[in-house]
Formats: C-alpha cells, structure tokens, sequence
C-alpha cells in the first residue's frame, strides 16, 4: 500500500494535464502614458499613494450626504440585485465542482407482485419450459406451484464517478469562478454607479434649493419694481408702456417657482429611490435648505494604467473573457470519451423480517467507457459557438477598455470646462454686485433712482441664479470624473466599504 501515493499523484498530474481547450491569457492592451486632459486644470494631482482613503464623497465634508451614502449602501436595490447575483454564481460554482467527487445515492423499496394464473400451476412438461426453478416455484413430479403473490425487498447504496480526463469538470469550475469574480466586479460597478447618481442628484438638488431662495428674492424685487412703476406712473413720471413690461417681468420671474420647486421635488424623488425609501419619507429629511456642495480644491488623478485595474466594468468584461475562453474547453472537452465508474452494494430478499441477514447481502461494480460516435454535428457546432463567444467577450473587452480612458479623458475635459465656465460666471456675479453697491450709493446720495438700485439689484439675483448653476454642473462634472476613475479617489488596493471580497487579478 505505500506506492499508491505516488501512483495516485502521478494519476492526477495525468488527469491535470489532459485538460483540452486553450489556456486563459489576459490580452495586451495599449494604454497612454498619461490622461491628456490631467493637464487642462491647476486643481488636478497625481494621485497620492499614501494619502486617500477611497470615501470620495467625504471630500466634500457634508454630513447629509455622508448619511445618504451609508443609506444606499445598506439599502439600493440595484446592490442588493447585484449581491444576490453573487451569491447565485458561488452556487452555480459549487454545482460545477459537483461532478469532480463520486456521487452516492441510497435506496430501499418493497415490490409486490401479483402471479398470473396461468404461471401459478404448470405441468412438469411445461414447467421445463418455463425454467423450472428460475420460475420462482418448487417443482415436485406434477410440476411448478407458485403463490398468488410474491414480495421483493431490497435496500442498498449506488455509487458512480466520471473520471474527468480531458477536463470537462473543470473547464467548468474555471468558468464558474470566472462567473463569480465578475459578478463581484459587476456588484462593485453598481456601488459605483449608485453613489455616483447619488452625488449628483444630491449636488442638483442643494442647487435647485439655492435657486429656488433666489428666485423667491427675484420675485421680491420684480413685485417691488412693478409697485414703484405704477407709483410713477400716477405721478407722471413712467407710462403704461413701463407698467406692462414690470408686470411681464413680475410675472414671468414668478412662473420660474413652481417649476424650480418641482424639480427639487424631483431630485429628492430620486434620491429616495437609490436609498430604498418612499418619497415622501424623504421630502421630509431634505426639506431644509442647505449650502451648496463645496469643490475639493484638488482632483487627485491615476494613471490610465491604474484606471484599468480599479474601474469595475473593465474588470468584469475581463472575467466575462476568462469564463468565455474555459467555456471553449469545456466544449470540445464534450467532444472526447468519458470513463465512468459505478458500483452498487445492497441487500435483497422476498421477507422484510429477513432482510438484514448476511446471506442477503449483493453487489456489483463496472467500468463504462462512453465516446460519442455521431451526433449530427451538435458537438462540433457547440464549440464553434464557444469559439464566437470568446472572440465575442474578448472585443468587448477590448472596447470596454477604450470606453474607460474615453471616459476619463471626457470627464477631465468636461470639469476643467465647467471650472472655467464658474470663473466667468463668479467674475460676471462680482461685476453684477459692484453694480448693485454703486446703484445704492448714488440712491443714497440722491442721484439716482430707486429703480436703478432695483435693477441692479434683479441683475445681481440673476448672476446668482447662474452661479448656482455653474457649480452644480462642476460638482456633477467632478462626480463623473468619479465614476470615470473606478471608484474615486483612494489609494491602490484600497477597497470601497460595500466589498467583501475584491475581484482577484486575472491570470
């Protein structure tokens, strides 16, 4: 018994080598030296190896929306779909890795059988014919007499194990965890992207509050305005003409707030979708009004190469790669001979009371060889079919990776845009409130009117407006820039707080 161990190492290093099917290679793909658009902003940073802590939104130092973002972890349902997708792909691995151990089956059963008359009493002559004793009777000189019933009781075990030569059983299991660790990429891309709406509805919605308190104090002015024009007006100094254009102006000024109100209404909606509550539960958390979200004063920016290894959808894309190509062995696997082992051990008599004796015990063993002869091409068109869909899951994999410095370099270039844009926008909004501190200077010195300090006043509430809106466009810039980067802003290796387990790197 002490050369049984080499032998059966040397059988599963025999059995580990016979795995047909192309060997997983994770493809090349060209990649820049840097992101061209880290360049178009002073606010951009090499990210800092040591420094980060992968909580993005944390940067902006708002404790709301730290809060929510805790609510959509525990709560989406997007993550939740996606965990469960998780834990149905380490299922469907188990099942897999299966056939890789001998199945075991137990069994007990009890028959009854009725004996036909006709087999019940037969004549010596015919009783040889029906195979004397093998009929189930005893035979004395006038033939064969058998009971009007019979009992069968058997209980026992079956075993059977298909050796995996050529590696069917597990080209399987390898795509299994391919499967598996793509799901937790794809559950990773759902944390992803649900913070990233988050944040952005989040950022829309402290805008639409500040627009909304600015267009209240529009409205202000503008009744003001019109109450000093029809003053005016029966005085002798303004004419009708000026009337009607203060009330349209008045009235146009005041359509704004029911739709800016409904818009707030609409981002605190969507809100209370990404964390799983109703509506109206939420109106009420977010009803006070709030600053606007700050921007970071840098934007720490990987590497492309770094880029690749944390963006969730490129890592899945090259799982789904890894899953295809064990498939391709799997299918031509199918192709080649399989060896199976089976026994069976057991007991069996015609009285129950008398099962369990020794003199009952039975069993059997075999070997079956099984190769498929002609199938109609099945077999052969199965794996052609695997063969496409590699191919398939490989260009795909090739595009999601120019998809993603795509996208970051669009994320650069659109928030050092919007950067800019908000600087044109803050220098118009000082101009304005200039204007507004000079028109109320001449007001007091008596040399100028109250509706010029209105005006300049309407002018300044309008720059305001506009500088709510060029912040929350860069704040959502910055968001995609987030989620253009994989996960934001964190140090490499460092894993966002949904993950368990983080995809393993591929082969």
């Amino acid at each position: 018994m002490r050369g049984t161990g080499p032998i059966a190492m040397a059988c599963a290093a025999l059995l580990a080598a016979c795995a047909v099917g192309p060997d997983y290679r994770k493809p090349d793909t060209p990649a820049p030296q840097a992101f061209s658009g880290a360049g178009a902003s002073p606010a951009y940073a090499a990210a800092d190896p040591a420094a980060g802590s992968g909580d993005w939104w944390s940067q902006f130092g708002d404790a709301e929306l730290d809060r929510l973002v805790q609510l959509a972890l525990a709560q989406n349902l997007d993550i939740q779909t996606a965990t469960a997708r998780i834990e149905q792909a380490r299922a469907q691995r188990e099942a897999a890795a299966a056939p890789l151990l001998p199945s075991l089956s137990g069994s007990a059963q009890g028959t009854r059988y009725r004996v036909p008359d006709s087999l019940r009493d037969l004549p010596e002559d015919e009783a040889a014919k029906a195979g004397g004793p093998a009929a189930g009777g005893a035979v004395d000189a006038a033939g064969i007499h058998l009971p009007s019933y019979l009992s069968v009781y058997q209980a026992g075990f079956d075993a059977s194990w298909e050796l995996d030569l050529f590696g069917r059983t597990r080209r399987a299991v390898e795509a299994a965890d391919a499967s598996t660790q793509a799901a937790i990429a794809a559950r990773r891309g759902a944390v992803v992207s649900v913070l990233g709406e988050l944040g952005s509805d989040y950022a829309s919605l402290r805008g639409l509050q500040a627009r909304l308190a600015l267009a209240r104090r529009t409205v202000d002015i503008e009744r003001q305005l019109l109450e000093l024009t029809r003053s005016r007006q029966g005085s002798g100094m303004a004419s009708e003409l000026d009337v009607e254009r203060a009330q349209a102006q008045f009235d146009t000024s005041s359509a704004q707030l029911p739709l800016l109100d409904a818009q707030r209404l609409q981002a605190i909606h969507a809100i209370a979708v990404l964390t799983a509550r109703l509506p109206e539960e939420m109106e009420a958390e977010l009803a006070a009004d709030a600053p606007q979200l700050p921007t970071p004063p840098q934007v720490p920016v990987d590497l492309p190469s770094d880029v690749l290894r944390k963006r969730p959808d490129v890592q899945q894309a090259e799982r789904q790669l890894a899953a295809a190509t064990a498939q391709v062995g799997q299918a031509e696997a199918a192709r080649f001979p399989t060896l199976s082992l089976t026994g069976s051990t057991g007991l069996a008599s015609d009285q129950l009371d008398q099962l369990l004796r020794h003199s009952n015990w039975t069993w059997n063993a075999g070997v079956a060889l099984t190769a498929p002869v002609f199938q109609g091409g099945e077999l052969e068109a199965n794996q052609r079919s695997a063969e496409a869909a590699a191919r398939q899951s490989e260009l795909q994999y090739r595009k999601t990776v120019l998809q993603a410095f795509s996208d970051t370099e669009d994320a650069l270039q659109g928030y050092a845009a919007q950067s800019q844009s908000l600087q044109s926008v803050d220098a118009a909004a000082r101009a304005n409130q200039l204007s507004l501190q000079r028109a109320t200077d001449l007001y007091k010195a008596g040399l100028a009117s109250y509706l010029d300090v209105l005006d300049a006043d309407r002018s300044y509430a309008q720059s305001q407006d506009q500088q709510a809106q060029a912040q929350v466009s860069r704040i959502q810039e910055l968001v995609a820039l987030y989620k253009a980067l994989g996960g934001g802003w964190q140090a490499p290796g460092a894993q966002l707080p949904d993950e368990a387990v983080a995809p393993p790197a591929a082969p």
